[in-house]
């Protein structure tokens, strides 16, 4: 709304109507947990996976729009003179937006693996060990490098470093 309707957005977006959304996000997704514990793994995973879906398509909607309005902006920079503010503001628009591209498709490979199990445990309700392995290799993959940075932090230098080190280590195991 901010790139389509600049002057209307500074109005109607309040922080009163910001928390509000947020409030309704957060119960609706505990109101759809809650009332789908009665039921079996499958619904709940059809319903979380349409869910998760319909977020997608919304995000993507949403990234649409807004390459589209900085492609009209670039395309009239383009044509008319303008000042070197407008042109320094298309710029960090323009950074904002990829920005949060790479953040959406990196946040999205994450999940992926998790998605696609999702939907194959709701479709077969007996998986094989060697699915369950491809699917977990990549939690597991990030587990690990999370546990090699700590170590990686973790200076030996002093004894108090050194017991929370095998400590660490104890816990690894």
């Amino acid at each position: 709304m901010a790139m389509k309707c600049t002057f209307k957005h500074r109005t109607s977006i309040t922080i009163s109507r910001l928390l509000t959304a947020s409030l309704i996000a957060w119960s609706l997704s505990v109101l759809i947990h809650v009332l789908s514990l009665p039921y079996s793994k499958a619904v709940f995973l059809t319903v979380s996976n349409s869910f998760i879906g319909l977020s997608v398509a919304f995000i993507i909607f949403c990234h649409v729009t807004v390459f589209r309005e900085v492609r009209r902006h670039g395309q009239g920079i383009a044509a008319h003179q303008i000042t070197q503010e407008a042109r320094e503001h298309f710029a960090r628009a323009k950074k904002a937006f990829n920005l949060t591209f790479i953040i959406v498709c990196v946040l999205a490979l994450c999940h992926l693996p998790i998605f696609f199990y999702r939907i194959v445990s709701s479709k077969y309700t007996q998986i094989s060990s060697e699915t369950m392995f491809l699917v977990d290799v990549s939690g597991r993959k990030q587990q690990e490098i999370t546990d090699q940075a700590k170590m990686e932090c973790i200076t030996e230098k002093d004894d108090t470093n050194r017991k929370n080190l095998s400590v660490y280590r104890g816990l690894l195991k």
